[in-house]
């Protein structure tokens, strides 16, 4: 039931979805394509690069820095190599005019997160809530299991620093903090499908 739960609450389908050639990868968060005539760039929203982590600390080096965002790359090739083209949803538009998007190839935002290839950016107010919680599950599942960079010691320093977009994650258990995601995303479903899932709890204890 929680998994059907989940998987019901993820981007809507009303959004429309956008396409272009894929011309460069510039960051761990920034594509450029190729739309229309006109290339541009777009940011996959709710993923941070690790230069803006632990900025203040400086316990990572610069250096190592890049090389994780190398193989951040690195992977994001891999996983688009073949595609001509690539569709995504545009979440948010900042006053600056940056585009902030989902992709749909490979599902890649949550995908990279998962894949221990990106952190997340706690503070990204273009991505949904539920969205965010996901992407946060995602994190906490690569680190645990040290999928992808996960298994680098630097990487760990990165984000466990104080002020870093997982600091929160130590003050709960992963128990906790799963029932905390299931009831806040209940709680948003409309009262009929509240009062449904109610009573599919409670047949199936």
């Amino acid at each position: 039931m929680k998994k059907i739960l989940l998987s019901g609450l993820i981007l809507s389908a009303t959004l429309f979805a956008n396409s272009g050639k894929l011309v460069d990868i510039v960051s761990e968060n920034i594509l450029k394509v190729e739309a229309n005539g006109k290339i541009e760039k777009i940011h996959l929203a709710g993923i941070n690069i690790f230069a803006n982590a632990d900025y203040k600390n400086l316990q990572v080096s610069f250096q190592t820095k890049d090389q994780l965002k190398k193989s951040s790359i690195a992977y994001m090739n891999k996983l688009l190599k073949d595609q001509k083209n690539i569709k995504y949803h545009i979440v948010d538009i900042t006053k600056n005019g940056v585009k902030k998007v989902w992709l749909e190839n490979h599902e890649l935002n949550y995908k990279l997160v998962r894949d221990g290839y990106a952190i997340v950016n706690e503070k990204d107010i273009s991505v949904p809530s539920k969205l965010k919680m996901r992407l946060s599950r995602a994190m906490d599942y690569a680190r645990d299991k040290k999928i992808g960079l996960w298994g680098n010691t630097n990487l760990v320093s990165l984000v466990n620093m104080p002020n870093s977009c997982s600091t929160h994650i130590k003050t709960i258990s992963k128990e906790e903090r799963k029932d905390e995601i299931l009831k806040a995303q209940i709680n948003s479903l409309p009262k009929s499908a509240r009062i449904f899932l109610d009573r599919k709890f409670v047949a199936s204890k």
